[in-house]
């Protein structure tokens, strides 16, 4: 970056990555990364682009179809050695990465050190880092790839030189390719070139050719693929929904969880968050007020920019697609780190009453961030988290499947977890009709496909009591699908479908 760090700066925010780097290794030192069924589609599509058989995916069923649901971003990354070992090295190494931008960007805009020091460890303990670095998730790559662009662009808005253009463009690029979401930043980004060359009033039409290329290439060759090779653009249904208000409060109750623990008092997270924000946004008003200011300008003005972009095409991801999604801190986080970046270019320096009172507020929050994320990372380390833990690596229920006869196929309400554990093909069991919704009885459509993908094998079905709000009650499968149970487990039961039924 332009801005000439010192070899105390250098030192610092290698030591605060390294932190972030340790932290997720000793998280996921026991049972491994952790393992969510999107985790399982990447590390497989990477192993299938491994062995030279392109960008597909086989899981749950094993049946192989081209990867369409998700752009290829991080399974390129895992590729190289497809695997929850390499997987988990990986999103270490780029939890660092964050923590290394997020110090340089707060002093390329001439920040404070403390400020710096501040923003780097909040992103490696503000808002659950630690759990969401320790899952196998593209968010490990978009939030860096996100800071990047971020800085680029600011960097281009303070001398105009085209190859940051360049590579702001092609940084936001990829974290489109890495995330779909991501388009709604580049996008608002694009509107900012647009309006920050045509104020310059030369060359005003090249800056935004520039990073139209740069940004949107990519994701027009990779969409243009998907119709070719699946008659799909990603695979994804338009069908508008009932706008809801909650989904605002939503947003702003996850950004309470941001700072502080979740199981603090509303009446304390929301109001402290609010001081919080609102204290940042004032100091960080009076730090741009000057004519020297203008990295710091840049950063606010791109931030600022970038989460409006993305919350508004996360608006209408939720609301034009009938797909059910939990708004919850990873899918926020895209917006925190961002913020963090600002809050710690805000902190001023000095030895004014204010910036010692500004100080102990953050080192208060940072205090707190470190004590909830050591006792996440302890958690992990002893536990594992979802598929990964040791309740699934430790699971009766599997143990008993490895030893049923390699010819018989097999069905769950957690197909991806059974296909990973045994390494054999899974058949995902039917929906609760409607959507998920009338848990009365099971979707027939699907039930239907499930009938015709078991092609009268015997069929052994398990079902786990982890299960999700789509799928339909034990009783209601067992009763639609004819199974006869085989046996009890403390994590599930084991049920029998014969050819006949």
């Amino acid at each position: 970056m332009e801005s000439s760090l010192t070899r105390t700066d250098f030192l610092l925010s290698v030591l605060l990555a390294c932190f972030a780097t340790a932290l997720t290794l000793y998280a996921t030192a026991q049972w491994g990364p952790g393992l969510s069924t999107d985790s399982m589609q990447y590390i497989d599509s990477a192993a299938h682009l491994a062995k030279g058989e392109g960008l597909v995916t086989g899981v749950p069923d094993g049946v192989r179809r081209p990867l369409t649901v998700w752009p290829p971003g991080f399974p390129l990354l895992l590729a190289p050695a497809a695997g929850a070992s390499w997987a988990r090295w990986a999103q270490a190494l780029l939890f660092g990465c964050c923590a290394l931008l997020a110090y340089a960007i707060v002093r390329w805009a001439d920040g404070s050190r403390f400020g710096a020091a501040w923003a780097a460890a909040l992103t490696c303990c503000g808002g659950g880092m630690a759990l969401q670095f320790a899952v196998v998730s593209s968010e490990a790559l978009f939030l860096p790839l996100q800071l990047g662009g971020i800085w680029a662009i600011c960097a281009w808005m303070n001398n105009r030189r085209e190859t940051l253009l360049w590579l702001g463009g092609g940084l936001l690029g990829a974290a489109t390719m890495t995330r779909y979401v991501g388009q709604g930043a580049a996008l608002s980004i694009m509107l900012l070139v647009v309006v920050t060359a045509w104020q310059s009033g030369r060359s005003r039409l090249r800056p935004v050719i520039i990073l139209l290329v740069a940004s949107q290439l990519m994701l027009i060759a990779w969409l243009a693929r998907n119709l070719l090779v699946a008659q799909t653009v990603a695979s994804r249904s338009m069908a508008p929904q009932p706008i809801e208000f909650d989904w605002f409060l939503n947003v702003w109750r996850v950004a309470t969880l941001w700072f502080w623990p979740e199981g603090w008092s509303r009446w304390i997270r929301h109001p402290a968050t609010l001081f919080v924000l609102v204290a940042g946004m004032a100091a960080l008003r009076k730090r741009t007020a000057s004519a020297s200011a203008s990295r710091a300008r840049a950063v606010a003005c791109v931030v600022g920019w970038w989460i409006t972009g993305y919350l508004c095409l996360m608006f209408a991801t939720d609301f034009l697609t009938p797909r059910d999604q939990d708004l919850d801190v990873r899918m926020l986080l895209p917006v925190m780190l961002p913020v963090v970046c600002v809050l710690g270019l805000a902190i001023p320096s000095g030895r004014h009453w204010k910036v010692f009172g500004t100080g102990a507020l953050a080192i208060f929050l940072c205090v707190v961030g470190v004590m909830r994320t050591a006792t996440q990372a302890q958690e992990l380390h002893e536990s594992g988290f979802a598929f990964g833990s040791q309740s699934w690596h430790q699971s009766p229920l599997l143990d008993t499947a490895r030893r049923l006869p390699a010819g018989a196929a097999f069905a769950s309400n957690q197909a991806e977890a059974v296909q990973w554990h045994l390494q054999r093909p899974c058949l995902s069991l039917p929906t609760a009709a409607d959507r998920g919704r009338d848990h009365a009885g099971l979707d027939a459509e699907r039930v239907a496909v499930f009938q015709k993908a078991r092609a009268g094998q015997v069929c052994y079905v398990l079902l786990f009591k982890q299960t999700w709000r789509w799928h339909a009650p034990e009783q209601v499968i067992a009763r639609e699908l004819r199974l006869v149970k085989v046996a009890d487990f403390a994590d599930g039961a084991l049920y029998r479908s014969t050819p006949d039924n």
